[in-house]
């Protein structure tokens, strides 16, 4: 998903090897940026979907009174 973004917003295919010559500083710097903020905001859905579901279990398990 990532890298279908990154050949929208470059029109290149992502850089495989950041460390490569044929990369440059901006590019790579880009790239990183890029990724690191995908992760987190997959991390952020994971996070709490998963804790929405557990306190959804949860209510169901506790006894009510």
């Amino acid at each position: 998903m990532l890298g279908i973004a990154w050949v929208k917003i470059t029109g290149k295919e992502p850089p495989i090897d950041t460390d490569s010559d044929e990369v440059g500083m901006a590019e790579a710097i880009g790239y990183a940026v890029l990724m690191g903020v995908g992760m987190q905001v997959a991390q952020i859905v994971v996070n709490k979907t998963a804790k929405k579901r557990y306190l959804a279990w949860k209510a169901l398990k506790t006894p009510t009174r």
